[in-house]
């Protein structure tokens, strides 16, 4: 480590420490002037509380440390007083996630469990995101920020056989507040440095007493962009969302519930500036850029969704969801951040996706079951130009080349899985799944002349539905040690289907099918409480092997486009731990370590030299997460909380060929908090500085000439301060 980022967590920490040693003296003075009981006073950690998280992962309440799945959660107090504005925020505290850095724009996310995800904007995803337990189908309007959530829960693993669609890599489960009958509303201000105000506000509560409940929430957010273009003179990178999220919860009877939720979210912010490697001086100034284009991006997004919810006695209950999500977002990108044209594009993505399912629940005597009917439609339109004036292959005078595609699916899957208890400590886990999936496609673009320049005559290639079925199975037994230590091992396989190329760039490739992408999994974990429950260890040790591993490669017959490289192995584990140091300090820990490797290219004979023994992409091999958090023992005028997060993670490589001029640097980052809660007050405030030592990392980006070929990358956002107040009625 960097002495400074070791200097300063050490200073961070000890300042924390040293409050907490000071409150126990203060509290053993306070103690030593009244006389000392007859009995020895019992030892504290005796009487501390274990602590109770739940999770709803196999879609029935169960405490985190009995839950055979290796999930982390986040609670809606930390989302509040750590200022983890959306899922990218969020994905450092969790061992295992990673967000993929060069996302397209701050409503696109891309994330990766275990070394498996999905890079392409305009792709299915290979981690499932769920809202509500409603499927988010693609990266594009997939990372909003949040608002009246009650968690957020991470499960790695494949997890096909309890949500709706094979998620191979993992599911993120994102859950909103339901109103009921308790009236409840908030509001809340944030301001920051560079321009940052956030504006959340929120109420819920009864419209028919024990029959109706309504809420309405809704999140204003903007910050000036960190990065200044001095060619056009003005800062780019705006952040500028607003979304709005409607509900009413209908009970006619007390074995009925209908939950229907309307939203829109809005996306009026810059794409992601590049910022580009050649720069005047020979210093790279991660805050500016060059660019001759004004880059812009209107991402909107309407959902709805009805979810209704059957109690059929007291160990069964039916569960009917459907949901209709769209969005829209057209945009203009400069790609290489530097005065040149070296690559503009103007691109317009839409979509339309529909979702219905049925789960069948019992939870009675031994017997632990879960089952669903799943299907989805899907209808995705990519439209986009590319402008290249210096590259061999331009000749147009107005664009380079076109990509207009369009690519419909469709999905039918059944899914099951039952625990079963052979004892009152042993449990037996087995599951299925069945996955029907086609796609059809149609893609128009230029043609070439015998030297690979692009014509202004067009093709069309229209491809009827191709289908991809698969059974994956899942097999585990659980076992109880003790009442506060379990262990579990598990198998399991994923599937994510074939598809076609939406980003073709010749007529020999577009239309070329590439096939399924396989993971089979095999994973051991153990969950302990220690010490009276002073101290948490959740370990989790995971072995994959990827089949079909899907990126963009030459294939057999020499032809780029996205194929199945061949068989890819990640391995490694996660670790979280959390210490009740004293009364009101606690030190969390996480880390993990992953070692992933490309076993065999497939494709042409080339790939074999280019990809064989190579890393994939966005896989970090150790990510570490420290947090300390301290509530002072001195509370006459309230409740006071310090805190200090760590994050620390090795290289990245943002290609699949492992460029050693495209690597993304290791990196470290420390925040700091704190939080006042007033006694008798509706009121609560908070301070929160991100990367407080104001370090920056290149991201990785891409590795050209920077004359013909994009020369460019990212960094991380720079130190930003955000001070917050909350009313809570």
């Amino acid at each position: 480590m960097k002495g400074i980022y070791a200097k300063s967590l050490v200073s961070s920490g000890a300042f924390i420490l040293s409050l907490a040693l000071a409150g126990v003296a203060q509290a053993d003075d306070a103690a030593g002037s009244t006389p000392a009981p007859d009995a020895a006073a019992p030892d504290a950690a005796a009487t501390l509380e274990p602590i109770e998280v739940t999770v709803t992962a196999e879609f029935r309440k169960t405490n985190i440390q009995k839950t055979p799945v290796a999930v982390s959660v986040i609670t809606a107090n930390t989302l509040q007083v750590k200022a983890v504005e959306n899922l990218r925020d969020a994905t450092t505290r969790i061992p295992g996630l990673f967000a993929a850095p060069s996302a397209l724009t701050y409503s696109t996310g891309s994330y990766y469990i275990r070394g498996i995800g999905e890079t392409d904007s305009i792709a299915n995803q290979t981690v499932g995101t769920y809202i509500d337990d409603v499927y988010i189908s693609r990266p594009i309007g997939g990372t909003f920020d949040f608002n009246d959530v009650q968690d957020v829960e991470v499960l790695r693993g494949p997890q096909g056989t309890l949500y709706g669609r094979n998620s191979s890599a993992g599911a993120i489960k994102i859950t909103t507040k339901v109103p009921d009958n308790d009236f409840d509303a908030f509001g809340e201000v944030s301001v920051g440095d560079h321009e940052a105000s956030i504006v959340r506000g929120g109420v819920s509560g009864p419209l028919v007493k024990d029959q109706l409940a309504g809420s309405l929430a809704v999140v204003k957010r903007y910050r000036q962009g960190l990065v200044f273009d001095r060619t056009l003179n003005t800062y780019v990178g705006t952040v500028d969302t607003f979304g709005v999220r409607g509900k009413l919860n209908w009970t006619p009877t007390q074995n009925s519930a209908y939950l229907l939720t309307v939203e829109g979210f809005e996306d009026k912010g810059d794409p992601t500036p590049l910022t580009p490697r050649i720069q005047p001086g020979g210093v790279i100034d991660p805050d500016t850029n060059y660019s001759e284009q004004q880059i812009s991006n209107h991402t909107q997004l309407w959902a709805s969704s009805l979810r209704a919810t059957w109690a059929l006695n007291d160990k069964s209950q039916l569960k009917f969801i459907t949901s209709v999500r769209q969005f829209k977002q057209p945009g203009w990108y400069d790609q290489d951040g530097s005065a040149l044209t070296i690559n503009r594009t103007f691109s317009n993505h839409r979509d339309l996706n529909w979702t219905q399912e049925l789960q069948y629940l019992y939870n009675g005597g031994r017997i632990h079951a879960v089952a669903g009917i799943f299907a989805l439609y899907d209808n995705f339109r990519s439209y986009r130009t590319n402008y290249s004036p210096l590259a061999s292959t331009a000749l147009l005078p107005d664009r380079t080349y076109l990509q207009d595609s369009g690519e419909k699916t469709k999905n039918y899957s059944i899914y099951g899985q039952v625990t079963y208890d052979l004892t009152e400590k042993l449990h037996l886990i087995a599951g299925e799944r069945y996955t029907y999936e086609a796609h059809n496609f149609t893609f128009t673009g230029n043609e070439q002349n015998g030297t690979g320049q692009y014509l202004n005559d067009l093709y069309t290639i229209t491809k009827p539905y191709q289908h991809w079925t698969s059974w994956t199975p899942k097999l585990g037994l659980n076992y109880e040690l003790t009442p506060t230590i379990s262990t579990y091992g598990t198998y399991s396989q994923g599937f994510k289907a074939g598809g076609f190329d939406g980003r073709a760039t010749s007529k020999a490739s577009a239309g070329l099918p590439y096939d399924p992408e396989t993971v089979e999994t095999w994973e051991g974990g153990v969950k302990a409480d220690w010490f009276n429950h002073v101290l948490r260890t959740n370990l989790a040790v995971y072995h994959n092997d990827i089949e079909g591993y899907q990126a963009s490669a030459l294939d057999e017959n020499n032809i780029a486009h996205r194929i199945n490289l061949g068989k890819v192995r990640t391995q490694g584990f996660e670790l979280e731990t959390r210490w009740r140091v004293l009364d009101g300090l606690t030190w969390q820990n996480n880390v993990s370590l992953l070692e992933t490797k490309v076993l065999s290219a497939g494709g042409a004979t080339t790939n074999a030299a280019l990809y064989d023994g190579k890393q994939v992409q966005n896989a970090p091999r150790w990510q570490y997460f420290s947090a300390l958090d301290y509530d002072l023992p001195w509370k006459a005028y309230g409740i006071w909380t310090l805190g200090a997060d760590y994050f620390f993670r090795t290289r990245q490589f943002s290609d699949l060929l492992n460029t050693p001029g495209a690597i993304g640097e290791a990196q470290e980052v420390i925040n700091v908090s704190a939080s006042f809660k007033p006694q008798n007050s509706h009121f609560s405030y908070s301070l929160t500085v991100r990367n407080a030592a104001d370090r920056r990392f290149d991201q990785g980006g891409t590795r050209g000439n920077g004359v013909t070929q994009i020369n460019a990358t990212t960094f991380n956002d720079p130190r930003l301060v955000l001070f917050r107040v909350r009313y809570d009625y």
